[in-house]
């Protein structure tokens, strides 16, 4: 097992993060499902997750890509990339400490622990190498940031990853369905929730437009029907410019 003697760890400047307590208790729940432990546990079959991660990845990720991912819990989202494509190279970081441990278990198990970091993002990322890693994900994140650190994370993303290479962003809320969102986590987790956990950050689509002088732009929403979240969130795809 690993222990906080052989992860890389540090201290970072963040936000209240009292929603990593509220995944951390995941692992002592029913729970064994890597999407399940990472808070999907409203998605039962594997194959609709592993099919909804396919799909936000299909045509970017190939065999012998080399993948970070900012925010990668216990990997449930490296897990089915990693089934599903030969000889990649995985790497992530993650604020907490717990994930990070469970992903090298039952994830990364022939990946070398060091390219895995507990932290929080922006910050943790400056001990990534610019331009290192052909594909950066970061799944269903930005949510728990303040606005400001979600633009600094995008602009350390696209740093480490090569050009020619893809920033991906998914399970972004959509600001156009914030309405709706608030009334689901109101259900969930009460009126005041937000007197207890931080809350939501929305972006509208339109904000992606202003990386379009370095990037290849697409905004989409996933095509599998089976994931209910699909039309309030969304996915960005920056594809980063080769130099001349």
């Amino acid at each position: 097992m690993a222990t906080s003697q052989t992860l890389n760890t540090t201290a970072d400047r963040h936000e209240d993060h009292a929603w990593i307590s509220v995944f951390n208790k995941l692992f002592d729940s029913e729970y064994t499902t890597l999407h399940q432990l990472a808070g999907w546990f409203d998605i039962e079959d594997s194959a609709i997750w592993e099919k909804y991660i396919l799909d936000i990845v299909q045509g970017y990720v190939k065999e012998g890509s080399s993948i970070f991912e900012a925010g990668c819990g216990c990997g449930a989202v490296l897990d089915p990339i990693q089934k599903n494509f030969k000889n990649i190279t995985i790497g992530g970081v993650d604020g907490s400490e717990r994930a990070i441990q469970h992903l090298l278990r039952h994830v990364a198990i022939n990946t070398s622990k060091e390219n895995f970091l507990v932290g929080f993002i922006p910050d943790r990322l400056s001990a990534i190498k610019s331009e290192q890693y052909d594909v950066t994900i970061s799944h269903s994140v930005f949510q728990y940031m303040s606005k400001e650190n979600a633009l600094l994370s995008v602009e350390e993303m696209l740093r480490i990853t090569k050009p020619g290479g893809v920033v991906i962003i998914g399970d972004i809320c959509d600001e156009e369905y914030k309405e709706e969102t608030e009334t689901i986590m109101k259900q969930h987790w009460g009126e005041d929730y937000q007197s207890k956990l931080q809350a939501y950050l929305y972006l509208p689509k339109s904000m992606w437009k202003c990386y379009e002088n370095k990037c290849e732009v697409l905004v989409r929403n996933s095509l599998v029907e089976e994931y209910w979240r699909r039309e309030s969130r969304y996915i960005v795809y920056l594809c980063k410019r080769n130099q001349d």
